[in-house]
């Protein structure tokens, strides 16, 4: 019974989330405020990415990394064996042999990661190393949006004045490297549940800009050789552009407009009925706990049964993850069965002995040991295990399901589309998610900051066995109807997933 009240207590503070911090992380910080208005400020020292570290002070936060992911991570062993990783990690260290710069550190921290095979297990970059380039921009921004899968990069959208660059376009090369072999070697720094290729392609596709400058130290393109529609090759030389001394100090002439609070809520999720032709279009970008979610599902669900639309296309193309109970909130307006969120949940340890490099620690191994029960070896987050939700009565929805699925569908979507997936009235539509349907490793995810360089990573501390008899493990859940990229539908600029479940409705109701 004891335990019973406790896990309720910590359920209605943290509400466990994929991503992001809780609710019991603010309001326990509220208590050590005084605390930190009263201590006092060291005087900074000013930041410049071109700064470089010692091969000692970055051995030392190397060694912290290590350890505390060997010591926290429960699943650090999931897809790579310990034989590997200890050669892994032996592997990265052995290249810090003379001072660094931050990003050139952080490249090693990314390779490294990127083995573990953990989606959630990311390098970011400093608090300084953020904030130097939110107020600096670099003197001259990748001109390319690219979309790339498999081995192929092709342009989106260009801003190459007087190159007859298009949407469509197949890039060659770039500086005279292949883009396979660009693409290759992003391949090898991008982190993936499982090194899930359908994850990977669309991270890059994202970030190629940035993991391009990362990776090969510039934003500039000199050589550049495409294929146009025709088939016909071109090559292009550019002149360098003289950048000003210094020029990265300069402040930018120019402010990003500020969004509305409204807008921002109409870019993670929208809802629109199209009664004339019978379905609706439910888009949700996030399950974050900031969006309204639950009321927002209320009103959707309640309309639709109001005006009895058939089908319903919902979209997680863009959805990473959020709140675990807005996720199943949804789920329930949709299942036609009672389910658990996940086979097993837990952690590996409630003690460490680096906490004061672990953000909020006190209060991540407070909520593990008061949350949690022992079973072979493991702390199992057990009521959540064992609690079964039913579907919703109330406006539930009984119509045709189109969920739109794709590499960026991750986390807690990829919990929804695995519970549905096999259900008579939902199909998925798209490519794989890019989250494992094996399961992913979570809940909790606190920043590291490791002491020297800054650079921060962070630290998944739950491990959700979605569903044990999976057998595709390290890959996303696969679709119903695959719906992958094309040259045609990039030229066209046709959202093609989109038209896909459109056909698909309108095939069902030339049927009925």
């Amino acid at each position: 019974m004891i335990l019973f009240v406790v896990d309720v207590f910590i359920r209605r503070i943290i509400d466990p989330p994929m991503l992001g911090q809780t609710y019991f992380y603010r309001w326990c910080g509220l208590l050590l405020l005084a605390v930190w208005f009263c201590s006092c400020s060291p005087t900074k020292k000013t930041f410049h990415p071109a700064q470089k570290y010692s091969a000692a002070a970055l051995q030392e936060d190397y060694t912290l990394f290590q350890n505390i992911l060997e010591e926290r991570h429960p699943s650090l062993y999931w897809y790579s064996s310990k034989t590997y990783m200890d050669s892994v990690f032996d592997a990265g260290r052995k290249l810090i042999t003379d001072s660094l710069t931050e990003q050139e550190f952080r490249k090693i921290l990314m390779a490294v990661s990127s083995q573990i095979q953990c989606g959630h297990t990311t390098v970011e970059p400093s608090k300084s190393y953020s904030k130097y380039f939110q107020k600096n921009n670099p003197p001259i921004n990748f001109p390319l949006s690219i979309k790339t899968w498999n081995d192929t990069a092709v342009v989106v959208a260009s801003r190459l004045k007087n190159i007859p660059i298009n949407s469509g376009d197949l890039i060659d090369s770039l500086n005279d490297t292949p883009v396979t072999a660009i693409i290759d070697t992003m391949f090898r720094f991008v982190v993936a549940d499982g090194n899930n290729p359908v994850a990977k392609s669309q991270r890059i596709s994202f970030d190629f800009g940035n993991l391009y400058a990362l990776l090969y130290g510039t934003r500039f393109i000199r050589h550049l050789s495409f294929k146009d529609s025709t088939g016909q090759s071109h090559r292009f030389y550019f002149k360098p552009i003289a950048v000003k001394k210094d020029s990265l100090d300069v402040k930018p002439t120019s402010k990003t407009p500020k969004i509305s609070r409204k807008e921002k809520l109409k870019q993670a999720r929208s809802f629109e009925i199209k009664a004339a032709e019978g379905y609706a279009i439910m888009e949700l970008n996030s399950f974050s706990e900031k969006l309204q979610l639950q009321s927002f599902l209320r009103r959707s669900f309640k309309e639709l049964h109001k005006k009895g639309i058939p089908h319903l296309i919902l979209d997680l193309r863009l959805n990473g993850g959020g709140r675990l109970s807005n996720a199943n909130a949804l789920l329930r307006y949709l299942t036609d069965h009672s389910y658990k969120l996940a086979d097993s949940i837990y952690a590996i340890t409630s003690k460490s002995a680096y906490s004061k490099y672990i953000e909020k620690d006190f209060w991540n191994k407070l909520i593990i040991k008061l949350g949690t029960q022992k079973r072979n070896g493991k702390l199992h987050y057990t009521h959540l295990e064992k609690q079964v939700f039913k579907p919703k009565k109330k406006y539930h929805f009984d119509g045709q399901v189109f969920l739109l699925s794709g590499g960026f569908t991750y986390s807690a979507s990829t919990i929804v589309l695995n519970i549905l997936k096999g259900q008579s009235n939902v199909q998925i539509v798209g490519e794989p998610s890019g989250g494992g349907a094996y399961g992913n490793t979570a809940m909790l995810i606190p920043d590291v900051t490791l002491p020297h360089s800054k650079v921060r990573f962070r630290l998944p501390l739950f491990r959700m066995v979605v569903n044990k008899n999976e057998a595709l493990k390290g890959q996303g859940v696969p679709p119903d109807v695959f719906v992958g990229p094309s040259l045609e539908a990039i030229r066209r600029r046709e959202d093609y997933k989109m038209k896909k479940a459109i056909e698909l409705i309108k095939n069902a109701q030339h049927v009925q």
